[in-house]
Formats: structure tokens, C-alpha cells, sequence
């Protein structure tokens, strides 16, 4: 059997317990302090965590008109390149060119294959690699682009999770208008998690 010593050992062991359980369930409930109140906080636009690209680029020369799907060539293949850009119209009427002033049409689309694009050099460039149109201008950019420093990379920055795809320069610039419009910022983080009506509301109140 358990000496004096023992059984007050136990004894001492048991009220240790029970504090601690009464601690811990008035931690749970919330016994002591004041009553708080989650603070309900405006819902973020989801344009701030949205993966949608500015735009939408094409890969390919096409339209889609009354339902169905039409190549470029489809119209322009029945015309004579003209030397002079006229005033855009009908398919393009909605095209205002604000890049550079020596800048025509031809500079980027080719005057004969209005399938595929075409840099300074004359060179054809597909529709969904115009990045190399770009680059011939747009060095810096291009390299920045390149190391997912500039535009938006979509995907894994740990290359050993899984691949990650530049978007190109045209999923954010319009290529005719270049410069990128004005955006609001996102709204800064929300530490003011909680309310209180007691003695702390002072404390509590969000600065």
C-alpha cells in the first residue's frame, strides 16, 4: 500500500490536474476576457487574385463574326496591299494605332501572308510567338520577360512542382496602343480581425 508521503504526492498530482483543466476550459470559452466580435470585412474584387490576362491573344490570324470563324486571308487575299495606310474600317475601324509615329501596319503584319506576323527584318513570325516581333524593339523588356521579371508568369516559380509559361507581351499590351493604362491598387492587408464593446474597445479600435 501507498505511504502517507505517496498518497499525498497523488493527491497533490489530482489538484494539479483538475486546475488545469478548469484553465483550459475557461480558455475555451472565453470566461474572463470580453466578448469579441468578428469583424465582417468587405469582399475582395476578384480582379485582384484574378489569373485572367489583360487580354485575350490571338494565335491565330482569325475573326469570328455571325457565329463563325473567319481567317484574314479570307478578306484579304481579294485586295492590293495599299502603300499609304487609308482610314481603318469595317474589321478594324475600332483600331487606333498610338505606338510609334514612323510606325504603319507593315511594320508588324506582313503585306502579303496576312496569316503570320513579320519583324523589322522581314522575317515571318506566327501569330502566338509575337514576342519576336517584339523583342527587335523591346530588348530589355524582352529579357526581363524572359527571366519572369516582367508580365506574368503562370504556373510554379519551384520548377520542381510543376512548369510555369510566360504569358506573352500581347495577353496585357495591346499592340497598336502599347502603354499600359493607369491601375488601381490593390487594397492594403486588414489586420483588424476583431471588435469589442468592453474595456478594451479603445485598445481594440482599428487605427
Amino acid at each position: 500500500m501507498p505511504d502517507i508521503k505517496e498518497r499525498k504526492g497523488m493527491a497533490h498530482g489530482w489538484w494539479i490536474a483538475c486546475v488545469l483543466l478548469l484553465l483550459a476550459i475557461s480558455f475555451v470559452f472565453d470566461m474572463w476576457g470580453d466578448k469579441r466580435l468578428i469583424r465582417e470585412h468587405k469582399p475582395v474584387d476578384p480582379k485582384y487574385y484574378s489569373t485572367n490576362t489583360v487580354r485575350h491573344a490571338f494565335e491565330k490570324a482569325e475573326t469570328a463574326q455571325a457565329g463563325y470563324q473567319f481567317e484574314c486571308s479570307s478578306c484579304h487575299e481579294l485586295m492590293e496591299p495599299p502603300l499609304q495606310i487609308p482610314k481603318l474600317i469595317a474589321e478594324h475601324e475600332d483600331i487606333v494605332l498610338r505606338h510609334e509615329a514612323a510606325m504603319t501596319c507593315y511594320t508588324c503584319h506582313s503585306r502579303t501572308n496576312r496569316e503570320v506576323l513579320n519583324d523589322i527584318y522581314g522575317t515571318e513570325v506566327a501569330f502566338g510567338e509575337s514576342e519576336n516581333i517584339c523583342r527587335r524593339c523591346h530588348g530589355p523588356h524582352y529579357r526581363d520577360w524572359k527571366l519572369g521579371i516582367h508580365g506574368r508568369v503562370m504556373g510554379y516559380w519551384d520548377k520542381t512542382k510543376g512548369p510555369s509559361t510566360n504569358k506573352t507581351c500581347v495577353s496585357c499590351h495591346d499592340p497598336h496602343a502599347p502603354k499600359f493604362p493607369l491601375m488601381e491598387p490593390s487594397p492594403k492587408p486588414s489586420r483588424d480581425h476583431y471588435i469589442t464593446g468592453g474595456r478594451n474597445a479603445a485598445h481594440d479600435e482599428p487605427r
